[in-house]
């Protein structure tokens, strides 16, 4: 993985370069988003418990974003909010507390913290508003669920490394306040799945420690449109390059029929998100 986002740094790099000496008399933002949010999150994992657990989501963003914005040569003109091109790398993790369908109710025993990091390309095909965007990312989804109570299944690991391709409309409103709207769909086209170590391998007995068998047998398995992602919400526009955030986000994640057992994960959260501006070059 580290390979792979190293060879997704360098071309972010190359292809700012060509834009910058392509279109002079434009200019590019460096911007940093901090964010936050909370909701709801659902998981089994037919490998630790055939239950559906039921939880809390807290999470946290962090990312660091470049926008080629859009070029304006004449100045009374009203150049719009949003960008041409964006390049990005963004982090979120979550960690939650969950609850199973077994009494009692509202035992909340069990655990699940995730991390998910995208290397993204965003680029304008259609300028009027509404703005239309294609896209492409790689991202990887770690995930690690606990739960204690079920001794010799007490840990699972499933994780999603593949492309992703992306939609994304951006509609600016005529209002007085800088208001936008926005809409993105992020589907991975295809995936690799690991997974590492269940504790119930070669531990039958609750007698033996956990951690003598976590990582201790590895299985992967390529499955398309393992992953999606939906992003809807309102940005208040503060610059060229700067914003807050409201959105409503949705993933899901599932490894289908591929491997020796089925993992399903989802989220449902509300976020706020800001973007602020480094530099302008």
């Amino acid at each position: 993985m580290k390979k792979n986002a190293l060879i997704f740094i360098v071309l972010i790099l190359l292809c700012g370069s060509s834009w910058s000496q392509e279109h002079p008399e434009g200019h590019h933002c460096w911007s940093l988003q901090i964010g936050a949010a909370d909701g709801l999150g659902t998981f089994r994992d037919m490998g630790t418990a055939p239950l559906t657990f039921n939880g809390l989501l807290l999470q946290q963003s962090l990312g660091l974003h470049l926008f080629f914005p859009q070029i304006c040569n004449d100045p009374a003109a009203s150049c719009g909010h949003s960008y041409r091109m964006a390049f990005s790398v963004v982090s979120n993790t979550s960690i939650g507390i969950f609850e199973d369908a077994v009494k009692p109710s509202l035992n909340f025993s069990s655990f699940d913290i995730h991390n998910s990091l995208r290397f993204k390309f965003l680029k304008a095909f259609k300028s009027n508003n509404p703005i239309l965007y294609w896209g492409v990312a790689l991202t990887n989804f770690l995930d690690v669920t606990v739960n204690p109570s079920y001794e010799n299944s007490a840990a699972g690991v499933s994780n999603f490394l593949g492309p992703e391709i992306i939609g994304r409309i951006n509609v600016e409103t005529k209002w007085a306040a800088p208001i936008m709207f926005h809409g993105e769909v992020d589907l991975m086209a295809l995936s690799a799945i690991l997974r590492p170590g269940y504790s119930y391998i070669d531990n039958y007995s609750s007698s033996q420690p956990v951690l003598d068998a976590l990582f201790s047998d590895f299985e992967v398995n390529i499955r398309p449109f393992a992953a999606i992602s939906t992003d809807i919400g309102m940005d208040i526009v503060t610059g060229p390059a700067s914003r807050i955030s409201f959105s409503y986000i949705w993933s899901f994640h599932t490894t289908g029929g591929s491997g020796q057992h089925r993992f399903d994960h989802a989220t449902h959260l509300l976020s706020i998100d800001f973007l602020i501006k480094l530099r302008t070059k």
